[in-house]
């Protein structure tokens, strides 16, 4: 009764393995999509995280430039964009300034200014704002709605 079973399940199992083979060189779908092309189909989709964080340091440099370590304190998702920030989590924020045509910042601008204002910031200080992730570079900063 034991063999019985054995060969009916191999018998079963024989069945299945050979209705999903099929012989794909045979099947000539056309895969080609008219129009745009994702030039990097690894990149993630747009997304956006309004965050409450504390600083856990600044990283500055001689030329102006800094990032933000800062461990996020709580997330609120926008219903319209996924979120991937992590509460608990800690992460290097890069601030995203406004630039002109020629890839400098703009100083006159409010959003800037509110980007430039983090880096006066002191370990423990809070601050909200809205981040986002971008594949290959980081965490990004967009906008600081509070500090």
């Amino acid at each position: 009764m034991n063999n019985s079973i054995k060969i009916f399940l191999v018998v079963i199992s024989i069945i299945l393995l050979s209705s999903c083979c099929t012989d794909v060189s045979k099947d000539k779908v056309n895969l080609s999509i008219p129009g745009n092309t994702l030039k990097n189909p690894t990149s993630i989709a747009i997304n956006k995280s309004i965050i409450v964080a504390k600083v856990e340091e600044i990283f500055s440099n001689k030329n102006g430039s800094f990032v933000v370590k800062a461990l996020i304190t709580s997330v609120e998702e926008d219903p319209g964009y996924p979120s991937l920030a992590m509460q608990g989590k800690s992460y290097n924020l890069i601030p995203n300034f406004l630039l002109d045509d020629d890839k400098k910042i703009i100083s006159n601008s409010k959003k800037n200014r509110d980007l430039f204002s983090l880096a006066k910031q002191k370990a423990g200080n809070e601050f909200k704002a809205i981040i986002f992730f971008e594949n290959l570079n980081g965490w990004f900063i967009q906008e600081v709605m509070s500090n």
